[in-house]
């Protein structure tokens, strides 16, 4: 789940208006992410889903830091392995 918040750099609103949105989804989720800079989003979800994907996670997203444009390099993908059957399993064995 990916869930919003209010503006957090430079707001003029106290932070007591603030929800805590991972305190509040603690009971409901395995594993919370707050993003701080714009820089750590694509690291975020890719600890996120790659770690917890059959399970329930929440990363919060404050408004200023979504709007902002980072030039971070996106997560290379990790390799795959597949399973190899032995050469065996084709030989009938009767």
């Amino acid at each position: 789940m990916i869930t919003g918040q209010k503006a957090i750099k430079g707001a003029r609103q106290a932070l007591f208006q603030s929800v805590d949105i991972a305190a509040a989804m603690r009971p409901l989720t395995k594993r919370r992410r707050q993003v701080f800079s714009a820089a750590s989003i694509p690291a975020s979800f890719a600890m996120l889903f790659r770690k917890n994907a059959p399970d329930r996670c929440t990363l919060e997203l404050p408004q200023d830091i979504a709007a902002e444009e980072a030039a971070a390099p996106l997560v290379p993908p990790h390799a795959i392995e597949r399973p190899i059957r032995p050469p065996s399993a084709l030989s009938p064995s009767f």
